[in-house]
C-alpha cells in the first residue's frame, strides 16, 4: 500500500508544474489554486481601476449603475480589446475637440473637458426642453455659432467632481507589476507559464493602454453640470437648415447613457 502524501511547508512559487494534466495540489510547489487565485485577482482589480464609465442617466440607480459596470467588467475580461478600441475612439475625440475649441480661440479648454462633455458630464438646457447631455462637438457648434458661451467650469472643477482613489491605483499597479515579473522570471529560468497567466499578461497590457488612453478622464461623475440657453431648439434648428435632419455624429463606441441627439429635444427624431 502506498504511504500517503506528506505535505511540507517549504512553498516555492518557481518550482515547475508537473507534466501530468489535472488539479495540482498546494504542498512544496505552486498550485492550481495559486495560479487562479493570482490570475483572477490581477485581472479584477486591474479592470476595476481602468474602468471610466460614462455619467449615469438620472434615472439610473445603484443597481443599474451596478450592473452596467459589472458588464463592464465582463467584456473587459473577455474581450479586452473592446475596451481598449472605445477607450482610443473617446481619446481621439476629446483631441479633436481640443484643436476644435483652441482653433476658436478657447486655451482653456482641455482634454478633461472634452471627456467630460463626451461622457454625458454636460446637460443642455433650452427655452423649449428639458435638459438632456451634449457631447463636445455640440457644445463646439453652440460656442461656434453664438448661442452660447464656453461652459465656465475649469479642469480643476472637473477633476473635483472625478472619485479617483488613488489608493486603488497604488494596490493595482503593484499587483500587476509583481504579476508581470513573477511570469518574467519563470520565463528566465525556464519554467512553464500555464495560459490563464499568459492570457492575464495580455489582458494587463491592454488595461495599460486603456488607462492611458482615460488617463484625463474623470472617474464615476455621478452630477453633470447643466448649461442654460437662452434659445430654443426649435431656433436653432430652423437656423441649421438641412444640418439638422442629420445625427449629431456621436460616434457608436462612446455608448452614453441616454441618446445624444440634438434634434431629440424637440420630439423630431
Amino acid at each position: 500500500m502506498p504511504l500517503p502524501h506528506i505535505c511540507n511547508n517549504n512553498y516555492n512559487a518557481t518550482a515547475a508544474i508537473p507534466s501530468n494534466p489535472g488539479w495540482v495540489g498546494q504542498c512544496n510547489q505552486r498550485g492550481t489554486i495559486d495560479v487562479i487565485w493570482n490570475c483572477f485577482s490581477t485581472i479584477f482589480i486591474s479592470l476595476w481601476v481602468m474602468l471610466h464609465l460614462n455619467v449615469p442617466a438620472d434615472y439610473e440607480g445603484f443597481w443599474a449603475s451596478f450592473f452596467r459596470k459589472t458588464r463592464w467588467l465582463i467584456l473587459g475580461a473577455l474581450a479586452p480589446e473592446t475596451v481598449l478600441l472605445a477607450s482610443g475612439g473617446q481619446w481621439a475625440s476629446a483631441k479633436r475637440s481640443l484643436a476644435d475649441m483652441k482653433a476658436l480661440g478657447f486655451e482653456e479648454w482641455t482634454l478633461a473637458h472634452g471627456f467630460y462633455a463626451d461622457s454625458g458630464g454636460f446637460l443642455l438646457r433650452s427655452l423649449d426642453s428639458t435638459p438632456f447631455p451634449v457631447t463636445a462637438k455640440q457644445i463646439h457648434y453652440l460656442v461656434k455659432e453664438k448661442y452660447m458661451g464656453l461652459p465656465q467650469i475649469t479642469e480643476k472643477e472637473v477633476f473635483d467632481k472625478s472619485k479617483a482613489d488613488q489608493f486603488s491605483k497604488t494596490i493595482a499597479c503593484l499587483q500587476t507589476s509583481w504579476f508581470v515579473t513573477e511570469c518574467i522570471g519563470r520565463a528566465i529560468k525556464q519554467l512553464p507559464i500555464s495560459p490563464l497567466e499568459l492570457s492575464t499578461c495580455g489582458i494587463i497590457l491592454c488595461t495599460v493602454a486603456v488607462y492611458f488612453f482615460w488617463l484625463h478622464k474623470p472617474l464615476n461623475v455621478t452630477a453633470p453640470t447643466t448649461l442654460v440657453l437662452n434659445y430654443s431648439m426649435a431656433t436653432i434648428l430652423v437656423r441649421a437648415g438641412a444640418d439638422a435632419e442629420k445625427p449629431s455624429g456621436t460616434p457608436p463606441w462612446i455608448l452614453p447613457s441616454r441618446p445624444v441627439f440634438i434634434r431629440s429635444a424637440t420630439g423630431r427624431a
